[in-house]
């Protein structure tokens, strides 16, 4: 088995699952041009297009709003986007709760 870093085993994972899928989209906070904080999806963008791996805007607002418009298109989105929005809520529930008492 061939040793590589741990950034490195992620980007060839997604990698694989853009190659294997072509549904498979990949977008966030600089992940395009730059390849993401870590450089774990450095090259994709070249690899698979603007289309499939690109930059959202700096709001997780706007990300989560590509995110349903997407799932509108038929992409399989909608678990993990109602995992998040489960988890965001239950958070800002958290945080009231502890203003109130």
């Amino acid at each position: 088995m061939a040793k590589k870093s741990y950034i490195q085993a992620i980007t060839d994972g997604l990698d694989i699952l853009l190659d294997e899928d072509p549904k498979t989209l990949i977008f966030g906070e600089d992940v395009g041009k730059n390849g993401g904080v870590f450089r774990t999806t450095q090259g994709l963008q070249e690899k698979y297009g603007e289309d499939r791996v690109f930059d959202t805007p700096l709001a997780e607002s706007g990300i989560l709003g590509l995110a349903v418009g997407v799932q509108f298109q038929k992409f399989n989105l909608w678990d993990s986007l109602l995992k998040q929005w489960i988890q965001l809520q239950a958070k800002w529930l958290v945080c009231v709760s502890a203003l109130v008492d």
